[in-house]
This record gives structure tokens, C-alpha cells and sequence, in this order.
């Protein structure tokens, strides 16, 4: 089963080139996107609506050759998470 979802994933990566100005538009949405008024369970849904979509696109890498032992993986995504609570902290509304 991992090598037909190995090959499915070179296939995308090679040959879906409209990815690089998705992402960037992802990207550019998540720098725009503020609280401006709206409750925090609003603001956070329309966040994590764009992280979700990121994710499809911008994954975090794994090992290939399966004998990696450094977790490098779930650092990156710890660091991901991360992330997402300063974006999320910054487009918060100055009062509450």
C-alpha cells in the first residue's frame, strides 16, 4: 500500500504545477485574515479553514528511506502548530 501512495504523490508533486500560486494565495489569505468583530469561534473557523487547505498542499516532509529516527517530521509540524497560534494571536481584535 505505501508504494502505490508513493507513487501517487510523486505524480502530484511532478505534474500539479498550479500548486505554487495556490499556496501563495493561501498564504496571502492567512496574513489578511483578522478578527475584525467577528467572535473568536468564527474568526478561528475561518483560520483553520485555510490551514486545513494549506496543509492539502504544503505538507510537511517524511522520510523516504524509512530509517530516519530524528521524529524530524513531527518537529516540523510541532513548529507548524506553532505558527498557527501566533497567526492566530496577531488577527485577534485589540479589546475583547
Amino acid at each position: 500500500m505505501e508504494v502505490a501512495k508513493d507513487l501517487w504523490d510523486d505524480i502530484k508533486e511532478r505534474f500539479d504545477v498550479a500548486n505554487g500560486p495556490r499556496i501563495q494565495q493561501l498564504k496571502a489569505e492567512l496574513v489578511e485574515c483578522k478578527q475584525r468583530g467577528l467572535t473568536i469561534v468564527t474568526y478561528y473557523g475561518k483560520l483553520k479553514k485555510l490551514w486545513e487547505e494549506l496543509s492539502n498542499y504544503d505538507q510537511v516532509p517524511t522520510s523516504k528511506c524509512g530509517l530516519c529516527r530524528c521524529r524530524l517530521g513531527s518537529l516540523l509540524e510541532k513548529k507548524r502548530d506553532e505558527e498557527k497560534v501566533h497567526q492566530f494571536l496577531m488577527g485577534l481584535d485589540d479589546t475583547l
